[in-house]
């Protein structure tokens, strides 16, 4: 339905419907956070142990995989765009899960990096974060980024469910433990697609759960608004975005602040056992309250990013990150541990929300999904550069300082392609949206 018809249907309850559609992102987050983005990490010395590869050889999977996801971003953009979050997402978790059956009977490194790049990387791709988060920006804009914010925190509380994954693994083998995976998998993740619905507008509501349509050309503040106003934003095509300067000024800022963000996340807990000589228990226990102290950090930032200027404060972030980087790359005690940590979890949880606003504010809701997919290729340099970069350094060293050091100098480049970066305007008149001031009943459910 198009926003601009003067369709009505009447409230079925006090909820916005948005929330619900939050609520399965917080789950497909989780999801991914505890299988792929913090918990593979758990797998790497059971790997290493049982099969003698080294680091190199254990994370090429993973930047293999993410090599992939750039290069079919743009068509997993299309494809949510074009058939909706919650039929890919039903696709996704499926695959996703007999990846993790499959994973549990690899006897090479072959079939490692078959089984990750074709099958566990596909189905995360497909299955959770992405076109969760695609939904939940369709279904806000003056409160995207706190609406971000709260479903980025899966992220961090698969984190915290590491320890969970370590003592699987201690407990009934790696190998089991992947078909315990692909059973959590597909008991959490179908019931969450079902959840997802792809755009307000085809179920009678406007984003935020407003009763007025306020044309773009109406304010100079698309993000604000009073309490019953939707500010319709200005919806870019695919190609005013690419050949929009800010489109790679953004990516590029985004694919720095992965290179440290990616490099902790793949190896914060062998870092832990190997340089500082912990049991992986605790090692587990450090990962899980990182992740922990994400959560505040993302929930203030997306309140407050829907208020204040997102580019200065995605610009603090980065400088905190990288403050993160050199107090791990000089760490010795606990103390220093858990600053480091602290430091790094105030940033990762501050930059995702306002990443996906930022990318919201610059072009508009209609291709939100594709637009993103075209980012991927040049956002995946760090989410790959990270990880290998710090495999590569411990395979030569021993250690994992040297490489966090140098990723901390890495994150600070982002500060300067943010700062250069400015919300494009478009060189055609708005779409007029034909609904003026009029008073448009939305549905609660």
């Amino acid at each position: 339905m198009d926003p601009s018809e003067n369709t009505v249907r009447k409230p079925k309850g006090r909820i916005f419907y948005g929330w619900w559609v939050v609520l399965a992102g917080v789950l497909a987050g989780t999801i991914t956070g505890w299988t792929n983005y913090f918990g593979f990490q758990a797998f790497i010395l059971p790997l290493t142990k049982e099969f003698g590869w080294n680091r190199r050889q254990i994370t090429g999977a993973i930047s293999l995989a993410q090599l992939e996801g750039a290069a079919l971003g743009p068509i997993d953009g299309w494809l949510i765009d074009r058939f909706g979050p919650r039929r890919m997402m039903f696709v996704g978790v499926t695959i996703l899960g007999i990846g993790f059956v499959a994973l549990s009977k690899i006897d090479s490194l072959f079939g490692l990096y078959i089984v990750f790049v074709g099958l566990i990387a596909i189905g995360s791709s497909a299955g959770t974060l992405g076109p969760a988060q695609v939904a939940a920006a369709n279904w806000f804009v003056r409160k995207r980024t706190m609406a971000s914010a709260l479903v980025f925190t899966g992220m961090p509380i698969g984190g915290i469910l590491v320890p969970l994954m370590v003592w699987l693994i201690e407990t009934h083998g790696w190998r089991t433990t992947c078909v315990i995976v692909a059973l959590v998998v597909w008991f959490v993740g179908y019931p969450m697609a079902s959840l997802v619905r792809h755009k307000p507008e085809q179920y009678g509501y406007l984003p935020d759960g407003d009763t007025q349509i306020v044309s773009s050309a109406q304010t100079s503040q698309p993000q604000q608004g009073s309490g019953s106003k939707t500010v319709l934003e200005d919806d870019f095509t695919v190609k005013e975005a690419l050949t929009s300067p800010s489109f790679y000024l953004l990516a590029l800022a985004f694919s720095t602040r992965s290179v440290a963000s990616s490099a902790i996340a793949a190896h914060q807990l062998p870092f832990l056992v190997q340089d500082l000589g912990m049991s992986t228990a605790l090692a587990a226990t450090i990962v899980s309250i990182t992740a922990a102290l994400a959560i505040p950090s993302r929930l203030l930032v997306g309140y407050f990013g829907d208020r204040w200027n997102k580019r200065y404060m995605y610009c603090g972030c980065m400088v905190i990150m990288s403050a993160s980087m050199f107090t791990f790359s000089g760490a010795r005690s606990l103390p220093e541990i858990f600053l480091a940590a602290a430091l790094f979890a105030t940033a990762f949880g501050g930059t995702a929300p306002l990443m996906f606003g930022l990318r919201g504010e610059f072009f508009g809701r209609k291709n939100y999904g594709t637009i993103g997919g075209f980012m991927s290729p040049l956002m995946v340099l760090g989410t790959i550069g990270g990880p290998f970069w710090a495999a590569t350094v411990f395979d030569l060293y021993g250690s994992y300082r040297t490489a966090f050091l140098t990723t901390a100098f890495a994150n600070l480049l982002g500060v300067f392609f943010m700062l250069a970066a400015k919300r494009p305007t478009l060189s055609r008149p708005p779409a007029d949206t034909g609904a003026g001031a009029e008073e448009v009943q939305t549905v609660s459910a």
